[in-house]
């Protein structure tokens, strides 16, 4: 990376965004000063009422940036320093407190759900905002405060998540922070657990694990929590993962500076800026992976505070760019020597992950997850989306849902070389039920009699998961996918067969199949998609042929162009 010399002060996105956000921020908390509820930025549980009767403690995250609208100037002159500020900063603090269960544990989605992502997320957001605030605060709130703190630190020293690994991330800058505001031995033998986990589940190509396959999103999530950890420790294993984790997130940074999608295990597509703002002095692969990340929210094709929902936007987008935007502040100017201008095709073969790279086209697939991929071309200099695969989509007569994607078993992908792989796989069915408009009483029923028991809650939550999340329902339908990657063009012939009815059929569109509550936001470039609609009897034969000089696509179905 070259620094680009210029007289012009630049546009700071990461800021103009936040400003917008802000107002829409505090209309989410309850302010008034009398109501049991203040504090909460439960909007749907304070204001609304009859939409639920639960109160989301990950909205508590909230606060954070409450704290920094109070000490940080750049944010606005109205807000900075504001006794207002700092008093709904107060209340929100303490509302935290009064969610918190007998075990130091917090609740997301349900009752005496004792959720580990809330309870780590929470606590950062929390000590983050005392640290901050504390020289401000009322001791009595720093003494309520802290003793919560140091109370979910306990919890988060005994309890760890080895399936999802930015909960554990998360985990680990909230009990540095905690240990820095109580500090106890046990906080610090809970942090060096958290430590070794993150180092087990890590892959040697950089990735964390997340439900068995990597994400784009959130590990650029876990990148920032664990470079807010190594900002404050100096831990320099904490670097080494940040450093391979930024390595094999610039391969699923596209040309256009969008990022990942379907053929990530979590199908996200967002980036969270701080951690590579803030790694962008110090390493060059972050640096690129920002000038990219620029341009794409220059072309509104980036997932911002004010294009997410109310509970992302609190829960990780507005602290996340309202960091950032301090950040980049002090950011050199840099001229992008793009990953993408480089001739190369590249295999990760834990991951499945490959990219070809051309000087005029760019293709990404993940062969573990049923070859799933995107396809760009550079057209006038500009580069443009080409093609989605999200995989099959299929529907029967009788309305039941299957589809390809899904992360794969062993035995199902066929790793011939580096240049041919085979895919022989069942399709999964897909759950698109609403469990809560037929069960919502039995289920608070059972939350509010039985939730109560942690072994109980724990076998539920398992239960859940492996229904919605983990555990694949196979259907009767199967799809055989032979790819081949040429000197100039990638041929993928796929053959859909097993079933007696007439099925619609989507291919080369926008889907996404697992439950994944950060999956579904939109960015221009979706609208670049061409679906492929048809009805058929099986099996039928289908061919993509990617052809990377000219890029273009030509496509044989039944053998027929």
């Amino acid at each position: 990376m070259t620094e680009e010399k210029t007289g012009t002060k630049r546009i700071n996105p990461f800021l103009d965004e936040s400003i917008r956000a802000i107002p829409r921020l505090i209309s989410l908390l309850n302010r008034n000063e009398f109501f049991r509820t203040k504090g909460s930025f439960d909007r749907n549980f304070w204001h609304y009422r009859a939409v639920t009767g639960f109160p989301s403690s990950t909205f508590c995250q909230g606060v954070f940036p409450i704290a920094l609208l109070f000490s940080k100037e750049i944010f606005g002159a109205r807000t900075y320093k504001n006794p207002e500020i700092l008093r709904i900063a107060e209340d929100a603090l303490l509302y935290w407190t009064t969610l918190q269960h007998d075990d130091g544990s917090f609740d997301e989605w349900y009752p005496y759900e004792r959720s580990h992502v809330a309870t780590a997320f929470t606590s950062f957001a929390i000590s983050e905002s005392l640290l901050i605030l504390r020289d401000n605060l009322r001791k009595e709130v720093i003494s309520k405060v802290s003793d919560s703190l140091f109370k979910a630190g306990l919890w988060l020293s005994k309890n760890m998540d080895d399936k999802v690994l930015n909960h554990t991330a998360g985990a680990i800058p909230a009990l540095w922070n905690i240990n820095k505001i109580t500090p106890s031995k046990l906080l610090e033998e809970g942090l060096k657990r958290n430590l070794e986990l993150m180092n087990e589940k890590s892959s040697k190509e950089g990735w964390f694990f997340e439900n068995g396959g990597f994400d784009a999103g959130y590990l650029s999530l876990s990148i920032d929590y664990l470079w807010k950890y190594y900002e404050e420790s100096n831990d320099k294993e904490a670097e080494r993962l940040v450093e391979r984790g930024l390595n094999f997130l610039n391969y699923l940074i596209h040309p256009d500076g969008t990022s990942g999608g379907e053929y990530t295990s979590r199908n996200t597509r967002y980036l969270m800026p701080w951690g590579i703002v803030a790694t962008a002095g110090r390493f060059n692969v972050s640096a690129e992976i920002l000038s990219r990340y620029l341009k794409a929210i220059e072309d509104r094709n980036a997932v911002t505070p004010n294009t997410s929902d109310d509970r992302y936007m609190i829960f990780f987008f507005l602290p996340n760019w309202m960091r950032a935007a301090e950040r980049f502040e002090g950011l050199p100017t840099f001229v992008s020597s793009s990953i993408n201008s480089l001739d190369f095709i590249k295999t990760f073969d834990e991951s499945g992950l490959v990219v070809s790279s051309r000087n005029n086209s760019y293709f990404v697939m993940n062969f573990k997850k049923a070859g799933t991929g995107r396809f760009f071309v550079r057209k006038n200099n500009n580069w443009k989306l080409l093609n989605i695969d999200s995989g099959y989509f299929v529907k029967d007569s009788s309305n039941k849902i299957y589809t390809t994607q899904a992360l794969l078993n062993e035995d199902e992908v066929n790793y011939i070389s580096k240049q041919r792989m085979e895919i022989s796989m069942r399709l999964r069915k897909v759950n698109d039920s609403i469990p809560l408009k037929n069960y919502q009483i039995f289920f608070l029923i059972y939350a509010y009699i039985f939730g109560r028991f942690t072994f109980i809650n724990s076998l539920f939550e398992k239960i859940v998961k492996n229904i919605f999340i983990r555990r694949p329902d196979f259907g009767e339908l199967k799809l055989v996918r032979k790819i081949n990657f040429a000197e100039d063009e990638i041929v993928i012939e796929d053959e859909l067969s097993g079933g007696t009815d007439e099925y619609e059929v989507a291919a080369g569109s926008l889907s996404t199949a697992p439950h994944v509550p950060t999956s579904r936001y939109f960015v221009s470039a979706d609208l670049e998609a061409s679906p492929y609609r048809f009805k058929t009897c099986l099996p039928f034969k289908l061919s993509w042929i990617f052809n990377l000089e000219e890029g273009k696509i030509y496509m044989k179905r039944d053998g027929k162009s």
